[in-house]
């Protein structure tokens, strides 16, 4: 993921990754439909200077709930299941999600990608939000503004790092080693 060689183009690209926060009882149907909707809108009146692909969780959410809104606004968005979601990351310049509580969220601070959180119902306790390694938007008109502001002042990568050794322990690629090591010791010495 940190090997990433994605290089800018005319358009900032973004990715909307989207995560079950309506199956999960985070936020309503209509909540999160709005955000979509304005995320698309917000979208279409800059389409000059963004590239907008929606990335679904690939089993907790239907496709057709998404689609239905880019059709709804006439857009002519991307809206993808299935798919790795690093070969996605890897090809945006920006990220968008409801919340850092999400697998894809921490691949995309692996990444180092800039990241903003659209936070338009002031839901507490992001662990990005509070350790700030996310841009928030909290009014649906300051999106683009946030995308903007992202794309030209990246994180500071120390942060990042920190963040990453402290809550995932070690990325260091000898995660699997660590816990097959762990399981043999532990049934090795429930043997005794």
């Amino acid at each position: 993921i940190q090997q990433f060689h994605h290089k800018p183009g005319n358009r900032i690209r973004v990715l909307l990754m989207t995560s079950p926060v309506v199956e999960h009882g985070i936020l309503t149907r209509n909540e999160r439909n709005k955000i979509v909707e304005e995320v698309v809108k917000k979208y279409l009146e800059n389409s000059n200077e963004i590239e907008l692909i929606i990335k679904i969780h690939p089993s907790n959410e239907n496709q057709s709930e998404y689609e239905e809104i880019i059709q709804k606004l006439n857009a002519d968005i991307q809206v993808k299941k299935n798919g790795d979601i690093l070969d996605y990351l890897e090809k945006s310049d920006v990220v968008i999600t409801y919340n850092s509580e999400t697998t894809s969220a921490l691949f995309a601070l692996i990444a180092k990608k800039p990241i903003v959180i659209c936070n338009f119902y002031k839901i507490h306790n992001d662990r990005f939000l509070d350790f700030g390694l996310a841009l928030e938007c909290k009014e649906p008109e300051n999106i683009i503004s946030s995308i903007k502001n992202a794309f030209s002042n990246p994180l500071n990568d120390t942060k990042i790092d920190e963040f990453v050794r402290d809550a995932l322990f070690k990325p260091d690629g000898n995660s699997g080693k660590r816990v097959a090591s762990s399981l043999l010791n532990f049934l090795q010495n429930r043997k005794s």
